[in-house]
């Protein structure tokens, strides 16, 4: 492990009284480099490249083999090189293909779930081929390793798409929107029908249906839910009367008696054009006595035998009878029958008095009647809801939609089953959304259960394109049902790891900047508005659900595996999910972030976005170990140190996002810190060393940027403490002090080779002994090479100043010239690097800054 300290006896401690620097005792670790398959002059053919790179002094190799079928055809020439170098190997797969597109085969410029599925099924089959007959064979003995995949290869998707690349799939790989019989059966045999999850359809109900599948609340509650369930077609239709209402009597505001009782005429008239049975409830309502009748003072008949005698005019029907020529009973002739009342046109009445007693009577009563007739009785609509609508719209010219908006606000009741519950809208919704009987039943109160079956199927279809979209399942739909994953019945079974990726990457992080409530998304302050208002949200939203997909693929979506008619190893088929076939050969993947644009970022790219992914993938895979199995085995395989799914640290990579690569490591040590504080999941997070664990390779090199690839996979120079100091975070963090398992300093090389691995062995081996990087000075180094410690040889070798006097003075130079300025000189900040896409914009030409590099 350590490369100078054991030839360093003589520089040890040897009196009592000093102490030995404590340094890091514990540290386990390999120093390797890659294959460079992506870099110049190095040769094409896998077993000359691997002996070629072997060059470069590491004692473990990361070979790039992109194609699974490189395992297969090439397998002795890689068995020979490899075994005849001594060498220890690990695996880089495709680098443009990532885990956590929704898309199924291609979308956003990059390879689709299915796509992915395939590919990487593919890898581990032919891996698991090529691993165990290299172990099964004698002449064989060296160690194959980890896969370097990477987790994410599309970008981000924006908030809101113009429409979807391709079909939208769901955390476990089905068509998001397909809920016919065929689709509903594998999902439930499956036990992974998300629609089975009542938590997330409420939820799903505020995100997405409700706000982003229609443009007005009212499509879908006229267009999806009355159609299917007729108690809440009764609450709606209960709300749009309240609201008709209220729009009838703000009509009659500030009018005068006359014309209030024209514009209730009008109304009722215009309303009995489109519902007949208007004209029937008016002649009942005719029949209604007054309070008091009118007494008359000269009886009507008394002095003709042959007609019967009126002494008393009881109800309107008495007046309509006084009227003779003109009908109270037809509406469409209630504004004449009106004007004659007014004008007291009874022929048959002698008296004024009477007449007047009659006048008043009559109005007054017309008035009252026909709110009574507009507003119901009781319970009982006498004007249909559609009839008053209509009459609103026609006469007074109100908007239909404005009316349908104003009732979504209202609270309603089942007016036919039960007045005693009231609703607003958005309760009625969601028990309709989740498939409450209650709201499924027929006119006897027989359960219809096959209805809500058919209601979904149709929602779905009909906001296919809405469903596929990723911006949609990536902010909207797939969170919602992140948040209530460990909702579990018989359909489906219930998820820790889900939950535990969201509350790790969205609640723990921006909990108290944001109410994040998914039931009440809208809210001041909430979800919606942290979506709109914060970049930053929506890149820990997408990388929650990113990271959700890559935990899709590896412990919930099973491939055909096939093992057959090889020499060394044993026939082997089935269906397994990636992480079960994994655990049965002894394969672990150690994720990394691909390199991208600061103009257009990766759905996952950030250090805790993907070791949040990985262990979600351990706990599930441990929780499978203890229940059912994982791959034929009741525990991790062994060789896998309780952690199918690890992490690689690349540098580069992170930078080339535009940001400060150590800032975002020392996000994921808080958020590796906080975990095991809480120590609320089944995590495995050691609170002294959050690290050790999870970060299992570091792709070591120096960040920077090219003008024509994009990236600069530099090497790590004499004195450069960038890179020291990075790396005694890390192993201060816990990185290499695992005892279980080997991690690696990998150099992901470049062009320029320099003298990297060498560095970093002497860069381990001064960690080793605890030097702060604040002592790693030249200062610190006698120029007569008789050094009197190990720190002191090291650094003196760490500067390359261990041979020459001059080369010492000249180091300590280059490191202290601008001691004497320090505090003098003020440098302006700058938004973005002269090489930048935003520095082409700004008129700036990076030629003019050739040796420009990442500080």
């Amino acid at each position: 492990m350590s490369f100078l300290l054991d030839f360093m006896e003589n520089l040890k401690p040897d009196e009592e009284g000093e102490d030995d620097t404590e340094g890091f005792p514990d540290m386990n670790y390999v120093v390797g480099n890659t294959s460079g398959m992506d870099v110049g002059n190095i040769p094409a053919a896998l077993g000359q490249r691997i002996g070629d790179q072997a060059q470069l002094g590491g004692s473990v190799m990361e070979v790039q083999i992109y194609n699974p079928s490189t395992f297969k055809i090439e397998k002795e020439e890689i068995y020979s090189s490899v075994q005849q170098l001594g060498l220890d190997i690990s695996l880089h797969s495709e680098p443009n293909l990532g885990f956590a597109s929704a898309y199924k085969t291609r979308g956003q410029q990059a390879q689709g779930f299915e796509t992915a599925q395939a590919y990487f099924k593919r890898y581990l089959n032919q891996l698991a081929i090529f691993k165990k007959e290299k172990h099964n064979r004698d002449d064989l003995d060296f160690e194959i390793t980890r896969i370097n995949p990477h987790m994410s290869t599309s970008p981000i998707p924006a908030l809101q798409e113009r429409m979807a690349s391709d079909v939208g799939l769901d955390i476990f790989g089905y068509p998001v929107n397909e809920y016919d019989d065929s689709a509903r059966e594998q999902r439930n045999r499956e036990s992974q029908n998300i629609y089975a999850n009542n938590d997330f359809l409420r939820r799903m109900y505020y995100t997405f249906v409700k706000k982003r599948a229609v443009n007005q609340e009212f499509q879908l509650f006229n267009s999806f839910f009355s159609r299917y369930s007729d108690k809440f077609d009764r609450i709606f239709r209960d709300a749009k009367r309240k609201a008709a209402d209220e729009f009838y009597d703000r009509g009659l505001e500030d009018q005068s008696e006359d014309e209030r009782l024209e514009i209730k005429i009008a109304l009722v008239s215009t309303a009995q054009r489109q519902d007949f049975g208007v004209e029937g409830a008016w002649l009942d309502i005719l029949e209604e006595e007054f309070d008091e009748p009118v007494e008359l003072k000269e009886p009507i008949g008394e002095e003709d035998p042959r007609q019967p005698t009126i002494e008393t005019v009881e109800n309107l029907s008495d007046v309509d009878d006084l009227l003779q020529q003109s009908r109270l009973t037809l509406l469409n002739r209630l504004s004449s029958s009106v004007y004659k009342i007014e004008n007291k046109e009874f022929p048959l009445v002698q008296s004024e008095s009477d007449k007047e007693e009659i006048k008043e009577k009559a109005l007054d009563a017309i008035n009252k009647k026909l709110d009574k007739l507009w507003r119901g009785n009781g319970d009982k609509f006498l004007i249909s809801v559609q009839g008053k609508i209509g009459a609103l719209q026609n006469y007074l010219d109100i908007n239909q939609q404005r009316i349908v908006d104003q009732a979504t606000q209202k609270e309603a009741v089942d007016f036919d089953r039960d007045n005693s519950k009231i609703w607003t809208l958005d309760e009625a919704a969601e028990e309709v959304m989740v498939g409450n009987p209650e709201f499924f039943q027929d006119i006897q109160g027989a359960e219809v259960s096959e209805r809500y079956d058919q209601m979904l199927k149709f929602i779905f279809e009909q906001f296919q394109q809405a469903m596929w979209m990723e911006s949609n399942l990536f902010y909207f739909i797939i969170p919602a049902w992140m948040t209530s994953a460990d909702y579990s019945n018989d359909r489906h079974s219930g998820w820790d790891s889900p939950k535990f990726i969201w509350k790790t990457l969205v609640l723990d992080r921006w909990g108290d900047e944001y109410d994040i409530d998914l039931k009440n998304p809208g809210k001041q302050n909430g979800y919606f508005e942290a979506l709109e208002n914060s970049r930053e949200f929506r890149e820990d939203v997408a990388g929650a659900v990113g990271a959700c997909y890559v935990w899709g693929h590896f412990t919930q979506k099973k491939s055909d595996f096939e093992i057959s008619g090889e020499d060394h190893v044993d026939d082997d088929s089935g269906k397994y999910t990636f992480v079960e076939w994994m655990n049965k050969y002894g394969i672990g993947v150690n994720f990394e972030a691909m390199d991208g644009d600061p103009q257009q970022r990766l759905k996952v790219w950030k250090p805790r976005h993907i070791v949040a992914g990985a262990r979600a993938i351990n706990m599930t895979a441990r929780r499978q170990a203890r229940n059912q199995g994982l791959g034929g085995r009741d525990e991790i395989n062994p060789v896998l140190d309780e952690c199918p799914a690890k992490f690689t640290i690349d540098m580069e990579h992170t930078a080339s996002f535009g940001v400060n690569p150590w800032s975002e490591m020392s996000d994921l040590i808080e958020q590796e810190t906080r975990i095991a504080e809480r120590n609320d999941f089944d995590a495995a997070v050691n609170e002294d060393k959050p690290l050790a664990k999870i970060l299992r390779n570091y792709h070591l090199m120096k960040p920077g940027v090219e003008s024509q690839r994009g990236s600069r996979h530099g090497p790590f120079d004499r004195g450069d403490m960038i890179l020291y100091r990075w790396l005694f975070k890390l192993v201060e963090a816990g990185f290499t002090r695992n005892p279980e398992e080997k991690a690696t300093v990998m150099y992901e090389q470049g062009d320029e080779k320099a003298e990297t691995t060498y560095m970093a062995r002497i860069t381990m081996d001064m960690i080793e002994l605890g030097i702060e990087p604040e002592n790693v000075d030249p200062v610190n180094v006698s120029t007569d090479g008789d050094y009197d410690s190990r720190e002191e040889a090291l650094i003196a070798k760490f500067f390359g100043i261990d041979e020459s006097s001059t080369a010492a003075e000249w180091a300590k130079i280059e490191q202290h010239a601008f001691d004497p300025l320090d505090g003098l000189l003020e440098a302006e900040q700058f938004d973005y690097t002269f090489s930048s896409v935003a520095a082409l914009s700004n008129d700036n030409n990076p030629r003019d800054f050739q040796n420009e590099e990442y500080r």
